[in-house]
C-alpha cells in the first residue's frame, strides 16, 4: 500500500548501490530503471512491481522499447529477479528486489515477536492483579503466610531483584547507547524477551550492555541490534573475550538500494 504522509523516505545506501557487481554491469539506461523501480517500490512499501511491459513503462516514465530492454538486462546481469506469465490481459512481468524482500520479511518477523510480547505481558499483567486481589481479600497466603508487597510468585531472599524485570533490562540495553529514551522500544522489549526465554540470565544480558557501551570497534549500533537474539550470542563471545574483536565483511550482490 503506498506510504502514509509521515513515512515520506527510506535510507538509500549508496555504498551498496556502488558496490553492487551485478548493477556494475548493467548499461545506465538500466540502472536507470532500476533505480526508478525502486523508488516506486518504496513509494508503494511493496518489493516488487507487476503488470505488462506497456503497464510498466507508464509507472517507470520510460518509453515501452526501453522498459523492455532494461527489464530483459536486469534479468540476464542478475540485478533482479524477472518473473513472466501469461494472462488474459497479455504478459505479465514481475520485478523483485531480493533485498527489500529480506526486509519485509524481517519487518514480519519484527512485528510477529512485539505482538507476542504485548500479548504475553498482557496475560501476565491480568493474572499478578487477580492472584494479588484474591490474596487481599484473604490477607494472607492459603498457608497463612503474611501477604509481602511483592509480586506473586516471587519469594523473598530467592535472588530476585527488581532490577532484572525485562523492562528494565531493555532500558539498561538503550542506555549502552548514547540519549536513551525514558521507555524502551517494543521491539527491544521484545527481543529481551525472547533472550530470557531462551536462557540467557539477566546477569549475562547485564554483561553485554555494559561491553556495548565501552568505547571500541565493531560494535552493535543501536539497542535493537544488540539485543536481536540472532547476534546476541556473539556479542556475548566479545564481552567474555572469546571473540577476535573483527568483524567479517560480507560481500552482497544481487540487489541494491
Amino acid at each position: 500500500m503506498p506510504c502514509s504522509a509521515d513515512d515520506f523516505w527510506e535510507k538509500w545506501e549508496y555504498r551498496r548501490w556502488l558496490s553492487d557487481q551485478e548493477v556494475g554491469r548493467a548499461t545506465l539506461a538500466a540502472r536507470g530503471l532500476w533505480a526508478e523501480a525502486l523508488n516506486v517500490m518504496m513509494a508503494n512499501d511493496t518489493d516488487r512491481l507487476t503488470g505488462t511491459v506497456a503497464q510498466l513503462a507508464r509507472m517507470l516514465r520510460c518509453s515501452e522499447a526501453e522498459c523492455a530492454a532494461a527489464i530483459k538486462e536486469l534479468k540476464e546481469t542478475g540485478v533482479a529477479d524477472v518473473t513472466e506469465r501469461n494472462a488474459p490481459g497479455g504478459n505479465l512481468s514481475t520485478i523483485l528486489s531480493r533485498f527489500r524482500e529480506r526486509l519485509y520479511k524481517q519487518r514480519e518477523i519484527n512485528r510477529l515477536r512485539q505482538d507476542r510480547f504485548r500479548k504475553n505481558k498482557a496475560v501476565t499483567h491480568v493474572s499478578h492483579e487477580c492472584h494479588s486481589a484474591l490474596l487481599c481479600s484473604y490477607g494472607k497466603t492459603t498457608t497463612g503466610e503474611h501477604v509481602s508487597n511483592q509480586e506473586p510468585g516471587v519469594k523473598e531472599g530467592a535472588g530476585n531483584h527488581s532490577g532484572d524485570s525485562v523492562e528494565n533490562l531493555a532500558l539498561a540495553a538503550h542506555r549502552a547507547f548514547p540519549d536513551p529514551p525514558v521507555r524502551a522500544s517494543a521491539l527491544v522489549l521484545a527481543n529481551v524477551d525472547d533472550l530470557l526465554r531462551a536462557g540467557h540470565t539477566p546477569e549475562r544480558l547485564r554483561q553485554v550492555f555494559t561491553w556495548a557501551g565501552q568505547p571500541g570497534d565493531y560494535k552493535p549500533q543501536s539497542p535493537a541490534s544488540l539485543t536481536d537474539p540472532s547476534r546476541f550470542q556473539g556479542y556475548l563471545k566479545k564481552a567474555l573475550g572469546q571473540g577476535n574483536g573483527k568483524r567479517k565483511l560480507r560481500h552482497h550482490t544481487g540487489d541494491s538500494a
